[in-house]
């Protein structure tokens, strides 16, 4: 390795050591559904298994993606959030569509800003699996349409 690069760079003497967090985050978030994608050999339901980790993470009574539909959207940063009741946008490429990541309490329970911090990572993350979960239909379908047009033509 080279000893100029940041990985071989020594901590300073002054550092203080930082336990990992015993919380779960995004990094089981992230392990959990990567694991899960390639023993499916990718044809897990993203959505699904997406949302079902997250509310076994979240102490929410409910959480999920919900497409909004006349009503103004929520821009990327700016979350709805009320006492019993959070809201983060996840942006997709189709932009007449206006998708969030709802997550709500009942009762005198409330999200904490650990589990706020976790859903707002959770919506940038749901951007990314649902780009490449249309980006891998299209190409599944890309030889199915050629094929169409040579059959047709």
């Amino acid at each position: 390795m080279d000893s100029e690069s940041p990985s071989a760079t020594p901590a300073p003497s002054n550092a203080v050591a930082r336990r990992p967090e015993r919380r779960t985050g995004l990094h089981d978030l992230l392990r959990e559904l990567a694991t899960e994608w390639l023993a499916t050999l990718g044809q897990l339901d993203l959505h699904t298994a997406f949302v079902g980790r997250l509310r076994r993470m979240v102490p929410a009574q409910s959480v999920r993606l919900n497409e909004l539909t006349g009503a103004p959207s929520i821009r990327p940063g700016k979350p709805v959030r009320t006492r019993d009741y959070v809201a983060f946008a996840v942006p997709v490429a189709d932009p007449t569509r206006r998708i969030v990541l709802e997550a709500s309490c009942t009762g005198n329970r409330t999200l904490d800003d650990w589990s706020c911090q976790l859903l707002d990572a959770a919506a940038s993350l749901a951007t990314l699996l649902f780009e490449a979960e249309r980006l891998s239909r299209l190409r599944r379908c890309a030889p199915c349409a050629a094929s169409d047009r040579r059959a047709a033509g």
